[in-house]
């Protein structure tokens, strides 16, 4: 595959409104990128992961799916969102569409892709000679985000990206939403999908930087998106479920020790949280 080809992955696991704004933005973003004429063309691939509840809505309508080179619907069992970005990445993997010019782009329902063109520029100048080594060249590319407010849609700040460093051990470098893949990478890193665990995206990044791949952090604004999620609502959880990552299992590799000292240390709040209500 020569040309870049982004795949666009939406998750919805809840029936609202939020998943119709997401999909409206996308074939904007998509039919935009057509009607440039100054722009090679791309090709784009959309792939739906939805609830069980979600299963007869009509998501996509006929005109929209012509203008996709692949397009698929997934249900996610389990209703989370690590399995559901799994689910996605096995399509991925299943359709053969992960050559190193095939980007992958996560997206939570209520999101909104920002069509500019330093937005297409960024994309186009990711293509890469599919016979080299994906080291030599990013594959992880870390872009900003506007964060609204869900109630009033308003622009709360912009998360600019970052570098994850020894010096932001905790942070996220970026919103998922905001961060693009190379999918020959993405394949091979899949979610730590584990209840309660809310560092999945933090691990799978550290793993990627640490197996040798790099990475770039880009100044421009691809997404708008609510931080109303699980790590937003549980800040104090979070950044500790990231520290540890990145400190003591930083390349990912040590996931049963890793999972053992984390539910080990579930068990032991609880029981201290437990003698102190007595």
């Amino acid at each position: 595959m020569n040309n870049i080809s982004l795949n666009l992955i939406v998750i919805s696991l809840c029936d609202d409104k939020e998943f119709h704004k997401t999909n409206i933005s996308v074939f904007k973003f998509i039919e935009k990128c057509n009607e440039n004429k100054d722009f090679e063309k791309m090709f784009f691939n959309l792939i739906h992961v939805i609830s069980k509840s979600q299963i007869n809505r009509n998501l996509i309508s006929n005109q929209f799916k012509s203008q996709l080179e692949n397009y698929c619907c997934l249900i996610s069992q389990d209703n989370s969102l690590y399995d559901a970005m799994n689910i996605a990445i096995g399509t991925i993997k299943e359709k053969n569409i992960f050559s190193p010019n095939h980007i992958s782009l996560f997206l939570n329902s209520g999101s909104e892709l920002i069509f500019s063109d330093e937005f297409i520029d960024f994309i186009l100048n990711m293509k890469i000679d599919p016979s080299k080594s994906s080291k030599r060249s990013s594959s992880l590319f870390f872009t900003g985000a506007n964060v609204i407010n869900r109630d009033t849609s308003n622009i709360k700040k912009i998360w600019w990206p970052s570098e994850v460093n020894r010096f932001l051990p905790f942070k996220m470098p970026a919103s998922h939403q905001a961060i693009f893949y190379r999918s020959n990478v993405l394949i091979h890193f899949p979610f730590l999908n584990v209840k309660g665990f809310l560092a999945s995206d933090f691990l799978q990044i550290c793993s990627i930087l640490n197996y040798g791949y790099k990475s770039e952090s880009k100044k421009i604004i691809t997404v708008n998106y609510s931080n109303n999620g699980l790590s937003f609502n549980n800040p104090i959880r979070s950044i500790t479920q990231r520290f540890v990552a990145r400190f003591i299992f930083k390349d990912g590799r040590n996931l049963t020790l890793f999972l053992l000292i984390y539910h080990l240390s579930r068990e032991l709040v609880w029981r201290i949280l437990f003698f102190l209500k007595r």
